[in-house]
């Protein structure tokens, strides 16, 4: 399926006005992304964070797409900033649609998951929170990234050494994708 989104991206750019270039570049790097591909999705970040069409929402994503790849690559260093970026652009945002909700989850989430592991718990835990009640926001209780997160708090109190309170997040995330649960 990443292949032929691909294609469609590529073929996009032909027909592309100005401002939606940097979403494409976005969306293509991602399908690399998803294929574990994290240094060509990256290059394809980097174009589209080079564009004067960029508008804040898509800096952004595009910050928020390289600050994942970077810490996937154990680049932290480099991760850290670009998160940092992402969260300045989309924070620096006034009026916040449910898509700029939606992004400042995940990089809520990225700083809570980046947190945990520099063993900064309870900034970590800060970042988490924030991160799911903005999931919370943007989907409600039964959505795959509301659940996502609530691993991501598990791990976090399961690494702290509190197994009960790690259970409820657990407990969350299996309710969040299987409602009966």
């Amino acid at each position: 399926e990443n292949e032929k989104a691909r294609v469609l991206y590529e073929n996009a750019f032909r027909e592309a006005d100005p401002e939606s270039l940097p979403g494409l570049y976005n969306n293509l790097g991602l399908t690399y992304w998803n294929e574990g591909r994290n240094p060509e999705a990256l290059q394809y970040f980097v174009k589209g964070l080079k564009l004067k069409s960029a508008n804040s929402v898509q800096k952004g994503l595009l910050f928020l797409s390289t600050a994942r790849s970077q810490f996937e690559l154990g680049q932290f260093a480099l991760a850290k900033t670009a998160l940092q970026q992402s969260l300045q652009a989309l924070e620096s945002i006034p009026q916040k649609e449910v898509d700029v909700l939606d992004y400042l989850a995940g990089a809520y989430a990225l700083q809570g998951i980046m947190l945990r592991q520099n063993s900064n718990y309870a900034a970590a835990e800060k970042s988490l929170r924030k991160a799911l009640a903005l999931a919370h926001q943007v989907y409600g209780t039964q959505h795959r990234e509301y659940g996502k997160i609530n691993v991501e708090l598990g791990q976090l109190f399961l690494k702290n050494g509190k197994a009960e309170q790690a259970v409820h997040f657990f407990d969350a995330a299996l309710q969040a994708v299987v409602p009966s649960f």
